[in-house]
């Protein structure tokens, strides 16, 4: 049963892997991951995987962009684009957060990889 936050429905996948879908033209703030840092806080005790689905159209603050994937329980991030937007998007965050050595991945929707990124979401939690 997924988990509604104010901004985005969080699906269990596994008792390792959450699926994070963001609402439509959402702008992301810092209080928004700190939401989700407490909602994986509360449920989680042990290193998860987070499949970030892009399916909807939504942007980050400069300040979410800095603070995202911090918690030290992520272990890893698949990162699902469904547009050129995305990926671009993506791509920057990758660019702002290249110190913090994030385990992150990028993968097509668009090429049906939500199965290959849960895949890799579980080979890196091993």
């Amino acid at each position: 049963m997924g988990q509604r936050l104010s901004f985005a429905e969080v699906n269990p996948l596994s008792k390792d892997i959450v699926e994070l879908i963001i609402d439509e033209n959402t702008l992301v703030s810092i209080e928004m991951v700190e939401e989700f840092d407490i909602y994986i806080e509360q449920n989680f005790k042990h290193k998860i995987g987070i499949l970030m689905n892009k399916i909807n159209d939504y942007k980050y603050s400069f300040e979410a962009k800095l603070t995202l994937g911090s918690l030290p329980m992520i272990q890893a991030v698949a990162i699902l684009n469904y547009s050129n937007a995305g990926i671009s998007d993506s791509h920057s965050i990758e660019q702002i957060r290249a110190l913090d050595n994030l385990n992150t991945k990028l993968f097509s929707g668009l090429e049906l990889a939500r199965d290959q990124a849960i895949n890799w979401l579980v080979k890196e939690l091993t």
